[in-house]
């Protein structure tokens, strides 16, 4: 597992984990690119009831790959959704939980990948940067207390967390990968004047 811990005023309070040993890694063609699904974990520290809990929203990802001692970007990504800690009657502890990432990027972008990794398995560098912040339960009466109590969950000012890792996947699970979106772009113009075929590392 590749990790990026989440840190609130230099306290642990979560991590994002990288699978890096998925048996497959999903993938689709799309028409000017691909889909890759990124197999990770997710997990925020739980709360007890009725005390703040942690959020985390505007996530973003920037994948690239090293080349001559310098980092090549090869994608972003952006999760539009957003993730909360679990709420717990027992002692506050940190879940990890399945969580789907969708990377979307361009078929130049894998032959930068298959060109800087040379044959080897691949090492995608990955930074992160997201807003973490509290959720207050609120309650408000209207007409001074003769109408019924509503309650309201109240977001804190985001706290901007980063961090970085690298993902390492095993180099035969990657190519069966790329094999396949080969298979489904044989039609695509691109390839026929960057073929990347001929970047795959040779079968043994």
């Amino acid at each position: 597992m590749s990790e990026i811990n989440i840190h609130s005023q230099s306290t642990k309070v979560g991590s994002i984990s990288f699978n890096e040993r998925p048996k497959h890694l999903y993938a689709e063609r799309t028409a000017t690119g691909f889909n890759l699904k990124i197999p990770a974990e997710i997990g925020l520290r739980s709360n007890l009831r009725d005390q703040p809990r942690l959020t985390i929203n505007n996530i973003r990802f920037v994948l690239s790959v090293e080349n001559d001692s310098k980092y090549l970007e090869v994608g972003r990504l952006h999760y539009d959704n957003f993730y909360s800690a679990f709420v717990t009657r027992e002692i506050p502890s940190v879940g990890m939980v399945e969580w789907e990432l969708m990377w979307s990027s361009t078929l130049q972008a894998l032959l930068a990948i298959e060109r800087c990794r040379r044959g080897k398995a691949p090492r995608l560098h990955v930074s992160f940067k997201a807003e973490l912040c509290r959720i207050i339960i609120c309650e408000h009466w209207q007409d001074h207390g003769r109408t019924a109590r509503e309650k309201f969950d109240v977001c804190t000012a985001p706290e901007r967390i980063s961090g970085e890792t690298s993902i390492i996947y095993p180099g035969d699970v990657w190519e069966m990968m790329i094999q396949k979106l080969l298979a489904e772009s044989w039609d695509d113009p691109f390839l026929t004047l960057l073929p990347l075929r001929s970047l795959l590392s040779p079968k043994t």
